[in-house]
């Protein structure tokens, strides 16, 4: 029949319309019963091709014409479409033709879970008499399965674990807008201070080279006077050189008797003293007195310029590296800077510096132990894009290991509370942190349509991986 053969609108009857639904209907009905469901997919694996089948997401183009073969996810592998799901286990590299079976060790089944949150658990534990699923599905063909359908009463219980998260990430959201314009003021306020101390800078250089001239002049001055009060040197005669003494004929000795002469040599060097020592400089020392105190004080001024010049060159250099760093995104973590936290264990206390380091404080008088310091160059996509991880590296070095180092996961939070310290590697330290600076409205949101009873989506398996180009992930 062609188009022009066909009855128009207008001419049909009533009979020929419900005739023409009732056709429609049953072709459609045709088409769904025609679909063959596959135990186990998630959702996100479903795909339908040109004969209303659905196979695992894979792209259409690797398929056969004639529709009949599966191939393995990895595509190392094609088989008859029939040997899914047959409990033998044939893509032994990626398990993908065994989603509703526990035949592959490696494979994924999915829970459909309707009414709570879907999830994905290993094809292993399907058929083990756990029920892993709230739906039960994942035991439907154990014939000694007791699992009932709790979906319902999980959903309720989770909506009140989700307000709860709701009020929080609410309330820390709130926090992280203060965050947010106190970070845009005081960076503002930053930026605009630097030529303000470089300014500082200078004028004190400039005052500390005059007043250096000044200190170099009056230590002159007192070494000059000092000079000048030095005493002349005192030079002690050295006593009467003693005559060489000859012996004397008995008619000497007779005339020296007479005339007295020997006794007077005698009595000559008997009384001879030297001269005394010089007077104490004590009238010169108070003479120098005031160059010594001016010389002093002279120096303290010098020394106050040098100090002063030293912290403004410190708080200029601690500037320049404030506003040079990331704080994610509208720096909305800058609030976080120069602030540390703390968490306890039995034997240390953890603290956390942020932007700055890590430490490990022993509670037994062990002194700290540096587990890394911040540098934006360490920090990873974890930070830069999604401010979800900080990492701190180049720590005190292990004794026979490697430099310590600590992963801080960033949660969001109403608080800002470091918890949960761990060393799940040696020398590597994991810790969480919530703040509210890790709080997002995109979050908020999602939480919002879960409580309202939106679509659930696929909850993200975490052993998933990258797969051929063209395959699809299930």
């Amino acid at each position: 029949m062609t188009a022009a053969q066909l009855p128009q609108e207008s001419n049909m009857s009533f009979t020929q319309k419900v005739c023409l639904a009732l056709l429609c209907c049953l072709f459609i009905s045709l088409v769904e019963s025609n679909k063959v469901k596959i135990r186990g997919l998630s959702p996100a694996g479903q795909r339908s091709y040109h004969n209303g089948s659905v196979l695992i997401g894979v792209d259409l183009s690797t398929l056969n014409t004639d529709g009949t073969t599966f191939r393995c996810r990895d595509g190392s592998k094609t088989i008859p479409f029939s040997q899914v799901n047959d409990d033998f286990c044939d893509c032994e590299s990626d398990g993908s033709d065994e989603p509703g079976t526990n035949a592959c060790p490696n494979g994924k089944f999915y829970c459909r879970n309707i009414g709570s949150v879907g999830k994905t658990v290993f094809s292993s534990r399907v058929g083990d008499g756990i029920c892993d699923c709230c739906d039960g599905s994942d035991e439907k063909l154990n014939p000694n399965s007791k699992c009932k359908n709790t979906c319902q009463a999980d959903a309720r219980e989770a909506n009140k674990g989700r307000q709860q998260e709701l009020d929080i990430t609410l309330k820390g959201l709130s926090i992280k807008k203060e965050y947010i314009a106190k970070a845009e003021r005081e960076l503002r306020e930053k930026r605009a201070s630097i030529s303000q101390i470089e300014e500082e800078v200078s004028k004190l250089r400039h005052k500390r080279e005059e007043e250096t001239a000044t200190r170099d002049r009056l230590q002159k001055e007192e070494e000059e006077a000092r000079a000048a009060l030095q005493p002349a040197e005192t030079v002690t005669p050295p006593p009467p050189t003693p005559v060489e003494e000859q012996p004397a004929s008995d008619e000497q000795l007779e005339e020296f008797a007479e005339e007295g002469e020997y006794e007077e040599e005698e009595s000559a060097e008997a009384e001879y003293k030297p001269s005394p020592s010089p007077p104490t400089h004590h009238a010169e020392d108070e003479r120098l007195q005031p160059y010594v105190e001016a010389t002093r004080k002279q120096r303290e001024v010098v020394g106050d310029l040098d100090r002063q010049i030293s912290e403004k060159e410190r708080s200029l250099e601690d500037i320049k590296k404030a506003i040079s760093q990331t704080y994610g995104h509208q720096n909305a973590f800058y609030g976080l800077l120069g602030n540390c936290y703390h968490a306890d264990t039995p034997e240390y206390t953890y603290e956390l510096c942020p932007f700055d380091k890590v430490n490990q404080n022993s509670k037994r008088g062990g002194g700290s132990t540096n587990l890394g310091t911040w540098s934006d160059s360490d920090q990873t996509d974890e930070w830069k894009s999604h401010q979800r991880q900080m990492r701190y590296t180049n720590g005190l070095r292990c004794w026979g290991g490697p430099d310590r180092s600590a992963i801080v996961n960033v949660l969001c939070g109403s608080d800002n509370v470091l918890s949960n310290p761990q060393e799940p590697n040696k020398c590597e330290y994991h810790l969480n942190f919530h703040t509210p600076a890790a709080c997002s409205e995109e979050h908020a949101q999602f939480l919002r349509m879960e409580l309202s009873g939106g679509s659930h989506e696929e909850e993200e398996d975490p052993e998933a991986v990258p797969v051929a180009k063209g395959w699809g992930l299930f």
